[in-house]
C-alpha cells in the first residue's frame, strides 16, 4: 500500500497531473490524526526514519495509502480506506455502485469511394448524428449472467403504491386532444384501486379480513383491466400515499382506511359499532383515534420510517399550527 514513486522522482506517473500529485502525495508527517478545517482526516504519520524501496526510490510514511491489515489479508488485494465523514463523499462511493456498465461511443466513417457511389445511387445524404452508437461494454462475469436470465435487480419486498380520495374527486390522466365529455363518461375514468377494493369486498366476502394496506398480500392489482385479481399469497405489502393533515376529510379518510376492514362503500368506512357518520372525522372520533394526542403519535411512528430531521421538523409545525 506504498503510493509512487511520484513527483519529480516520476514525472510519468499515470498520478501526475499538472506537474504534480493528483493524490497529493506524499502526504506531511503527522504526529497525531486529525480533521482539517475543511473537515477531511489527515492521517497520523510517524517521522520515524523507516522506508522501503521502490523503483530504486525511498519511500517513507507520507507515501503510505490508508488501509485495513484485516481487509488486505482476507481479501488478498488492494483496498484503500478513508474515513468518510462527508455526504459528498458518500455520493462519491455509490456513484461506482449505481452508474451501471462501463459505456463507449463509437461511429461509422463512410469513406469517399462509397460516398460517391451512394450519390450516384440517388440514396438519401448521410445522417452524421445517427451514425454515432452508444455502446455499452459487458464483462464476461455480466454477460455470463444475462445469457442465464438472472435477476439484474431486485426488491424484497415488493411494494404496491395505493391511492387514495374522496368520493369523486380521483385524478384522471388524459392526452392532448382528448374529448372531455366522453373521458367523464367513461367507466374506466372511474375506476381507482380505492373504488375497486370496494368491489371487490363485495364480490368477494374471504377479502373481509384485509385492510386496504393489507390487500396487495393477497390481491394484485391489473392496470389494464383496472380491477384486483386473487393472487398467491406473497410478501407484497400496500403503502397508501401520504396525505398531509391539512387535508381535513382526506386525511381522516386515510386513518380511517388504515384499520377499517371489508368496506364496500365510502358510508361503510364511515360505519362504527352500526352508526353511520356524516363525515370521517367524527368516524375517527367514535373510534377513539382523536380522544386523544394518539393520532399524532401513529402519524410520526409512520413518518420516522422514511423522513428526514428536517421534513420531520415541518412535520411538527405543520400539526401545531393546522391540527386540533
Amino acid at each position: 500500500m506504498i503510493h509512487g514513486p511520484c513527483g519529480v522522482d516520476n514525472k510519468t506517473c499515470p498520478c501526475m497531473k499538472k506537474g504534480s500529485c493528483s493524490k497529493h502525495f506524499p502526504k506531511t508527517f503527522q504526529a497525531e490524526t486529525i480533521l482539517d478545517e475543511f473537515g477531511f482526516t489527515v492521517y497520523k504519520r510517524r517521522d520515524d526514519g523507516r522506508y522501503v524501496i521502490k523503483n530504486g526510490k525511498k519511500l517513507d510514511n507520507r507515501n503510505v495509502v490508508p488501509y485495513n491489515m484485516k481487509l488486505l489479508k482476507k481479501y488478498q488485494a488492494h483496498i484503500n480506506v478513508e474515513w468518510c465523514n462527508k455526504s459528498n463523499m458518500i455520493k462519491y462511493l455509490f456513484k461506482y455502485v449505481t452508474k451501471g456498465s462501463d459505456r463507449t461511443k463509437c461511429y461509422f466513417e463512410t469513406s469517399t469511394q462509397t460516398m460517391n457511389r451512394s450519390n450516384s445511387e440517388n440514396n438519401a445524404p448521410r445522417n452524421e448524428i445517427q451514425e454515432y452508437i452508444d455502446a455499452r461494454f459487458l464483462s464476461t462475469c455480466e454477460a455470463f449472467w444475462r445469457a442465464y436470465e438472472f435477476d439484474i435487480h431486485y426488491r424484497l419486498p415488493s411494494v404496491e403504491r395505493l391511492t387514495v380520495h374522496l368520493p369523486n374527486m380521483n385524478f384522471v390522466r388524459y392526452k392532448k386532444g382528448t374529448d372531455l365529455s366522453a373521458l367523464v363518461n367513461s367507466p374506466a375514468a372511474k375506476k381507482t384501486m380505492l373504488t375497486e377494493w370496494f368491489e371487490g369486498n363485495k364480490k368477494h366476502t374471504s377479502a373481509h379480513n384485509l385492510t386496504y394496506c393489507d390487500f396487495p398480500k393477497e390481491w394484485t392489482w391489473d392496470s389494464s383491466a383496472r380491477h384486483w385479481r386473487p393472487r398467491t399469497p406473497s410478501e407484497k405489502i400496500g403503502r397508501i400515499y401520504y396525505v398531509s393533515p391539512t387535508a381535513g376529510e382526506l386525511y381522516y379518510l386515510r386513518m380511517l382506511l388504515m384499520i377499517v376492514k371489508g368496506a364496500c362503500s365510502y358510508a361503510d368506512v364511515r360505519t362504527f359499532n352500526g352508526v353511520t357518520y356524516s363525515t370521517f372525522k367524527e368516524a375517527c372520533e367514535a373510534r377513539g383515534l382523536l380522544d386523544s394526542d394518539n393520532e399524532w403519535h401513529l402519524l410520526f411512528d409512520e413518518a420516522i420510517l422514511s423522513a428526514n430531521s428536517y421534513q420531520l421538523r415541518q412535520l411538527f409545525v405543520t400539526v401545531l399550527c393546522f391540527a386540533q
